[in-house]
């Protein structure tokens, strides 16, 4: 258990949820960048239309999940996450 991602439908929604929890002080990160967009293969692989790992990689987001996120943390996060979701 080191990884929480949820699913965000609109990129544009993404991003600026990305901006709300840094503002609030809460990490977040993007995961599982399909291998295509790697700069060591993209003139390896042959550019197809890669439509689901495309539209997994602007849709997922990672929350904090760690040993030290105590019980107040988790609550700070929902709470902001309600607050950004109203």
């Amino acid at each position: 258990w080191h990884i929480f991602s949820i699913k965000i439908k609109k990129k544009s929604k993404k991003l600026k949820l990305i901006k709300f929890l840094l503002k609030n002080k809460i990490g977040c990160q993007i995961h599982y960048k399909p291998l295509h967009k790697h700069s060591v293969l993209k003139n390896t692989l042959k550019m197809q239309s890669y439509k689901n790992s495309n539209s997994f990689y602007n849709s997922q987001l990672t929350l904090p999940l760690h040993s030290r996120l105590t019980k107040k943390d988790l609550n700070f996060i929902i709470k902001k996450l309600f607050i950004f979701f109203k």
